[in-house]
């Protein structure tokens, strides 16, 4: 797997830079958006896996639609037992592949991130940034934090996504794309 730039080190210099005036989360709150922000750099990075793994699951859809098919013109009648029995094995077979590869960890570096859907731009993925920063700083500040457009959320959020792309899309960008309702995406290739 890729190794991410996200550490508590970075975590802690991105508060002091962008969020100076807020007390600082505890080691384990810090640990959870450091983890989710590696996850993201991840994802973000693993493309091609995260086609590979689409299309293998969308390959394993097609085969269970063409067994279920199957299943149903055996039932139809008139046809051989024999043949019935041969389908009911092989179905069982399919089966087991099915489970064998839900169950399979995935270690290989092309699973990283693989049951992601893939990000094509910051936009795909400020929100899940924002809002880890939002959970992990509102316990230990007593200011409600939200998403305004200059504020230390868009501020950090900015910061984070600069070391995932290489490029910040800015500050005031990230806090006006965050201040809009959150969308599920379709799935792009």
């Amino acid at each position: 797997m890729r190794a991410g730039p996200f550490t508590d080190d970075w975590m802690l210099e991105a508060l002091q830079a962008h969020a100076p005036r807020l007390h600082v989360p505890q080691k384990r709150e810090r640990a959870q958006v450091v983890t989710l922000l590696s996850m993201i750099d991840s994802a973000y990075h693993n493309r091609a896996g995260q086609m590979l793994a689409i299309d293998a699951r969308y390959a394993i859809w097609i085969l269970g639609h063409f067994f279920e098919k199957r299943g149903q013109a055996c039932q139809e009648g008139g046809v051989d037992p024999q043949v019935v029995e041969n389908e009911l094995r092989l179905r069982a077979k399919f089966d087991g592949f099915v489970e064998a590869m839900n169950a399979h960890p995935r270690m290989l570096d092309m699973d990283a991130a693989s049951g992601m859907l893939p990000y094509k731009s910051w936009r795909d993925f400020d929100h899940w940034i924002a809002y880890a920063f939002k959970l992990a700083l509102e316990p230990c500040n007593r200011e409600k934090l939200g998403f305004t457009t200059e504020g230390p959320i868009a501020r950090l959020t900015n910061a984070a996504i600069e070391v995932i792309t290489d490029k910040a899309p800015g500050v005031r960008n990230v806090g006006q794309h965050l201040k809009q309702p959150y969308q599920k995406r379709g799935r792009t290739r």
